[in-house]
């Protein structure tokens, strides 16, 4: 994970070198109750939420991945103007 400011927003990256995912698993990523893994235990409800969050914020949240080779997750937030 790494973070960094410009100077109207924070940025957040989650990295990992996983199994990744294919288009058709990105489409349903932020979907409600749309579980990609069986092999986890886990609602699936978990990726709608940062979604929705990051929407209450103004922000933006962005997946980056590839079959076999990995994720990044960007998580952008506007800094409040004042």
């Amino acid at each position: 994970m790494r973070s960094y400011r410009s100077a109207d927003r924070a940025t957040i990256e989650v990295i990992d070198d996983g199994c990744g995912l294919s288009e058709e698993q990105q489409a349903k990523l932020f979907q409600k109750y749309e579980k990609l893994n069986d092999e986890t235990s886990g609602q699936g409800i978990g990726l709608f939420m940062v979604k929705k969050l990051v929407d209450v914020f103004e922000g933006t949240i962005h997946v980056e991945s590839e079959l076999n080779r990995g994720s990044c997750f960007r998580v952008e937030l506007p800094f409040a103007q004042s």
